[in-house]
């Protein structure tokens, strides 16, 4: 038998942390410091599965396909932050060795955002007063991250920042103290 294996299609990776879990896309961004990476096989091949980051590529997993013909590895320790582009290849029991996967590409983000700040509640300075029942929250932010709107630690909303900046005019509001904090989202 010199024939090799079928090549391995690109590993599937799934990321099993809030706020966003399931298959991450090629090129998307995951926020799981061990993302499963997984996909099939012919029962019994070797599969090794290479990261490549800033260039220097690494075998850094092997698993054996199971009888049903999916396979799946998770990293022993965190990877590190930035892009990962992952291939595969599959091992037959004769030795010989597939050409390698497409790859797919993700990147690593595990760092919260910086809070974005508040400069605007309804007109009103911190602790002042505001006659309008639907007030407008606005601040500043990074661009592209989303900014969720609490009051007394329940959200009222969500909205994008853009050109550094992100307004949010709240649902009708009764009489009385808002407390209003904000939380930002990165990708």
């Amino acid at each position: 038998d010199t024939d090799p294996p079928a090549t391995p299609a690109a590993p599937i990776v799934t990321d099993s942390v809030t706020q966003i879990t399931g298959p991450v896309p090629d090129g998307g961004t995951t926020n799981d410091p061990r993302p499963v990476l997984s996909g099939t096989g012919t029962p019994n091949d070797v599969i090794n599965i290479t990261d490549t980051v800033n260039g220097t590529s690494t075998i850094v997993g092997t698993v054996t396909v199971d009888s049903n013909g999916n396979w799946s590895w998770r990293p022993g320790s965190n990877i590190t932050e930035g892009s990962h582009a992952y291939t595969a290849t599959a091992t037959d029991e004769a030795g010989n060795v597939s050409a390698a996967s497409p790859a797919i590409t993700i990147t690593v983000d595990t760092i919260a955002p910086d809070t974005p700040v508040i400069s605007a509640v309804g007109g009103a300075p911190n602790g002042g007063l505001t006659t309008d029942s639907t007030p407008t929250i606005g601040g500043t932010g990074v661009n592209g991250e989303t900014v969720i709107v609490y009051n007394n630690g329940v959200e009222l909303g969500r909205v994008a920042v853009a050109n550094g900046e992100w307004n949010l005019t709240l649902p009708t509001q009764t009489d009385g103290p808002l407390n209003i904090t904000v939380a930002g989202v990165d990708a």
